[in-house]
């Protein structure tokens, strides 16, 4: 059996970011359509831990893509994980995809680079990210019970 722990530590963690990245983009979303000044300063502040929530995530992705590496290497005589390894590479980019767009829209609504585009272009991210986060949990599922499997 291959040792999955530093994969299912690393999912923890990108799991976790993510839904940082997620719950703080949309409150600063919801900050920024506030009346009050103090609104304001408070959707910048989160917008700007959206954007190192989502550089965190990246460093950790990039960190998940060497583990997943090394798992599937262990685990490529079982028929079932060569399939499922395949499959989570697609997952991997996704979910890089999701933290970086998140994170680089986020980065310019903080430095009120924003216009009416970019708030669509956030709300799409923070979908997309949300199904990448939904997508991650099932393909972690796959990869962890393939051995079993074989």
């Amino acid at each position: 059996m291959c040792d999955f722990t530093s994969v299912r530590n690393l999912l923890v963690a990108i799991g976790s970011l993510l839904t940082l990245a997620v719950s703080s983009a949309i409150f600063a979303f919801t900050m920024s359509q506030g009346k009050a000044p103090w609104t304001a300063i408070a959707a910048e502040i989160s917008f700007s831990a959206t954007a190192v929530w989502c550089t965190a995530g990246v460093i950790a992705v990039l960190a998940l893509n060497n583990a997943v590496n090394t798992y599937c290497d262990c685990a490529k005589g079982v028929g079932t994980c060569s399939r499922v390894c395949k499959d989570f590479g697609f997952v991997i980019w996704t979910i890089f995809g999701a933290f970086l767009g998140l994170g680089v829209v986020s980065l310019m609504f903080a430095t009120g680079a924003a216009d009416f585009l970019i708030n669509l272009i956030l709300w799409g991210f923070i979908v997309g990210a949300t199904a990448a986060g939904i997508n991650l949990v099932i393909a972690s599922i796959n990869l962890g019970a393939c051995q079993t499997q074989g």
